[in-house]
């Protein structure tokens, strides 16, 4: 093998960024459904700067040809000690070090940024390991929190809807449902917000060295506003207490140029709301929602903690089906 040498990319290259991405696709072509973004999305996506963080992207070269590409994330507004980092290798070069040869650089880039826990992602079957979850694991990665990921046919699940809104109405007594695409409504931004800040103090992280976000207005108003400006649409449903406080959403984004696939981004009853359908209410109508606004969508995904046993309940009757796992990684350094 010839000298792999690493260097950072310029998002706005796109030369460079199709490269990179062919190889990302390439790397995770070996899961059961091909869920990477669509180039169409990438290309706007991956360069546009994000209100509360940074993303840098890093190529491996063997002379001028790339064969290893990588990502580095790191929030600028809280989570200050983390980096979320991932290095790709498609199948013909992997086992030459250059997956070494990316995280090695990755793992510097995150040191220069300050941060001293770093995150990975690593994709395995439903059963077994993975060469990324051995790589990992050879580099001083331990496994802190899985998620099992899960898809579901909106074309051939909509059928089930109906009964399941029925089901999850018995139990909504002065509780009721709102919905909207961005941008939020003036009146429940701020609720909104209120949500997005409880969002990890509630739900299951396993060990990963995750603190609560801090979410206001105009941290919404920022998101909604690069959702614009990269072509995505994100629809949200609410669930509103009698008092007209929010006390639990569910959101999905998809790309307006490829909207094939959708993916739930989160979702969330607050406990002191739980135990009248909330969660199952919330869903339905996303579903409802998402056919009626995008028909063009057909897969739905959503990822959710193997211990998170009420919402993996949810999904399962919503017809969900577990195509793999994500393991996250976890290396605690300096």
């Amino acid at each position: 093998m010839n000298e792999v040498s690493v260097r950072e990319i310029d998002l706005h290259d796109e030369p460079l960024l199709r490269a990179w991405w062919e190889i990302g696709h390439a790397a995770d072509a070996e899961r059961p459904l091909d869920l990477w973004p669509d180039w169409a999305e990438s290309r706007i996506t991956l360069p546009e700067p994000h209100p509360h963080g940074r993303v840098r992207l890093f190529g491996a070269f063997e002379g001028a040809r790339m064969v290893g590409s990588g990502l580095l994330y790191v929030n600028d507004a809280d989570n200050l000690h983390l980096a979320q980092l991932t290095p790709y290798v498609a199948p013909p070069d992997r086992g030459r070090g250059v997956g070494a040869a990316m995280l090695g650089a990755l793992e510097r880039a995150a040191a220069e940024e300050g941060r001293t826990t770093l995150v990975a992602r690593a994709r395995v079957p439903l059963d077994g390991d993975s060469a990324g979850s051995r790589f990992g694991s050879a580099h001083g990665y331990s496994v802190a929190n899985q998620d099992t990921i899960k898809v579901a046919d909106l074309r051939a699940t909509e059928a089930t809807w109906p009964g399941l809104a029925d089901q999850a109405a018995e139990r909504l007594g002065d509780y009721r449902l709102v919905w909207w695409l961005d941008p939020a409504p003036d009146e429940h931004v701020e609720g909104l917000a209120v949500l997005y800040s409880r969002f990890l103090g509630e739900i299951p992280l396993g060990d990963l060295d995750l603190q609560p976000q801090t979410f206001d207005v105009d941290r919404v108003r920022q998101a909604e506003a690069r959702q614009l400006r990269t072509r995505h649409a994100h629809l949200v449903v609410a669930a509103v207490a009698p008092g007209g406080e929010l006390v639990g959403y569910t959101d999905v984004v998809l790309h307006l140029d490829a909207p094939r696939l959708a993916e739930i981004d989160s979702t969330l009853v607050l406990p002191e709301h739980r135990g009248h359908r909330l969660g199952l209410a919330m869903k339905v109508l996303l579903h409802q929602r998402l056919r009626a606004e995008f028909p063009a969508t057909e897969l739905l995904i959503t990822g959710n903690a193997d211990v998170n046993d009420h919402m993996n309940a949810v999904n399962e009757q919503l017809g969900y089906r577990p195509i793999d796992r994500v393991l996250e990684l976890q290396k605690v350094v300096g």
